[in-house]
């Protein structure tokens, strides 16, 4: 007989069942995924190898070394002079005032006295009234010609006491003579005692008069004396006249610029007053300085008299002048980092140059024999530079004798004919491959790494700092 189990029991064991079933469901469920999942991923790895195997083997290349394409010069050494540049102002070398000697109404004024105006040697400026200098100027000629002529009066009163001197001589010579004759007959006793004093009287007497002529002579010569210095007073009087007179007109000493100017027709001045302030158009210098270094290379050749050419930057075109160095600088202003030189400047006037014009110079330097001149960029840290040897740099040992702008005057010993590398490379070094330029080698289509190839570049123990 079945056993039916009750409604109870039913409902228990319905709930039991209810229950279980769920649950070996979502266990089975776990394990069925599981499987799937490591089929797929066996499945997949089999493929991926299959794939793998599949493939050709990869073109194994060789490592490539880098190349440079640099410019080269052909190593000619040779004498190379480097010039020496510095800054400078053209300044006036000779400036004067203008100044009144007299005084005076300035009757007439040179239009071309006002500033900025050019006057020519010789010119006249400015003219005071010239009245009172013309009349002084005629009174002392008028005294000069009487002093000449009160000299030519005391000369010829004394070419007359002359003759009154040689006169009274001569009777003084006669009667010395008659005495001494009658002396030499008093033995004989045909003449007295007392005929002798008589002749004795007049020798005395005509002494007495010739030496009273000669003294009247000796008045007049001092007389003519006195004449004669009055004459050259009065000469001197006139050549001051003539000069106040000249004074009146003020005239350009040279040919001149002028600066500044006080004159005005019509006005009154007094003398040693500045009527105008000028500068010599054909004295302009320049006033520069060079650096300890510079001034010590040039002096050891010689530095006055040397060669310099000057530019002053205008536009549309700027203007060359030359000249030459003058002179050195009185004393060294250690505010100017430097010693002041001056130098002449030449063709100033046809090219309208004024002082205060900003210019640049440039000497002609000290010529260095057998050296090199090389772009700057070209020498490294001061002591190398390289050549192109078998295709690859070569560092030589270089001292750079002087600086010339961007170049380098440099003393090496390099091979003959051998080409100096101009390119500055940031990976110089010895042993780097290089190309020099126009000589490249074609390259086959498709070629897009221009030259340069994977791999580290050569190297020396020198590097490309500098």
């Amino acid at each position: 007989m079945e056993h039916r189990p009750r409604l109870d029991e039913i409902t228990e064991e319905g709930e039991t069942l209810q229950r279980d079933t769920p649950r070996r469901f979502s266990i089975f469920g776990i394990i069925v995924r599981l499987l799937l999942a490591v089929t797929i991923l066996a499945g997949a790895g089999v493929l991926t190898q299959r794939m793998i195997s599949s493939q050709p083997e990869p073109v194994r290349r060789g490592g490539f070394e880098r190349s440079f394409t640099v410019a080269v010069t052909d190593a000619a050494p040779a004498d190379f002079t480097a010039s020496v540049k510095s800054f400078g102002e053209v300044i006036a070398a000779t400036t004067l005032n203008l100044r009144s000697n007299v005084t005076g109404a300035i009757i007439e004024v040179s239009p071309n006295l006002r500033p900025g105006g050019r006057v020519s040697l010789g010119e006249l400026l400015v003219q005071v009234d010239p009245f009172d200098y013309e009349l002084a100027l005629s009174n002392a000629r008028n005294d000069l010609a009487n002093a000449e002529l009160a000299l030519t009066e005391a000369q010829q009163q004394q070419e007359t006491l002359r003759l009154n001197v040689d006169f009274a001589r001569q009777q003084y010579d006669v009667a010395v003579a008659d005495l001494e004759r009658a002396r030499a007959l008093v033995e004989s006793g045909s003449i007295t005692n007392q005929e002798i004093g008589a002749r004795e009287t007049v020798v005395s007497q005509r002494e007495q008069s010739l030496r009273q002529a000669e003294s009247t002579l000796s008045l007049q010569d001092a007389a003519i004396e006195r004449s004669e210095a009055e004459i050259e007073r009065a000469r001197r009087a006139v050549e001051q006249a003539q000069r106040t007179l000249l004074a009146t007109g003020v005239y350009a000493p040279f040919d001149a610029v002028v600066v500044a100017s006080s004159a005005v027709l019509g006005a009154a001045v007094n003398g040693n007053e500045e009527l105008a302030t000028i500068y010599d158009s054909n004295a302009l210098e320049v006033r520069f300085a060079l650096s300890e270094r510079d001034y010590g290379m040039l002096s050891a050749s010689g530095i006055v008299g040397r060669k310099v050419d000057i530019t002053w930057d205008i536009d549309p075109q700027p203007v060359t002048l030359t000249g030459e160095v003058s002179r050195i600088g009185a004393q060294i202003d250690p505010t100017l980092g430097g010693v002041e030189l001056y130098a002449t400047l030449e063709g100033a006037v046809d090219a309208d140059v004024r002082p205060g014009t900003f210019v640049s110079l440039e000497l002609e330097g000290v010529t260095y024999p057998n050296t090199y001149r090389l772009p700057e960029t070209a020498v490294y840290e001061n002591d190398h530079f390289y050549i192109v040897e078998e295709g690859r740099m070569k560092s030589v040992d270089a001292t750079i004798r002087a600086r010339d702008g961007a170049f380098v005057i440099v003393a090496a010993d390099v091979p003959q004919d051998a080409r100096i590398i101009t390119t500055r490379l940031s990976q110089a070094g010895d042993g780097v491959k290089v190309t020099v330029e126009g000589e490249e080698p074609a390259q086959p289509e498709g070629a897009e790494d221009g030259g340069f190839r994977g791999g580290p570049p050569g190297g020396g123990p020198r590097g490309g700092g500098g």
